[in-house]
């Protein structure tokens, strides 16, 4: 084993290990790593998250380095989120609606009708 896999191993595991704030579970868990490489002193990272991303990677990104110091080396981290947002199954009793993949219900909670 070289030292570019063995690097890549390690920050495959420890980046299986980051806990996700918001779902409260491991990367692994929500299989969300697509892909770790090593190009010299570049770490990649592909990540792919079951929501919109756009805004978390301001967040994500910091908090990985913090994770995967220990295991960097120095190396920088260059990170590319996407978002891979799954179309559910409509109940057995209905037809899908052409075109639409997900519906979101949005409510004020007020109580009023």
């Amino acid at each position: 084993m070289n030292a570019a896999s063995a690097a890549q191993d390690a920050v495959q595991k420890r980046l299986a290990s980051y806990l996700d704030p918001y779902s409260g579970r491991t990367l692994e868990e929500a299989k969300a790593i697509v892909s770790v490489s090593v190009d010299g002193a570049l770490i990649r990272v592909e990540l792919r998250l079951g929501f919109p991303c756009a805004d978390y990677a301001a967040e994500l990104t910091p908090a990985l380095l913090d994770h995967l110091a220990p295991v960097l080396g120095g190396a920088g981290l260059e990170l590319t989120l996407r978002a891979d947002i799954t179309a559910h199954a409509v109940q057995k009793t209905l037809k899908p609606l052409q075109g639409v993949k997900n519906i979101v219900a949005v409510a004020s909670g007020k109580g009023g009708v």
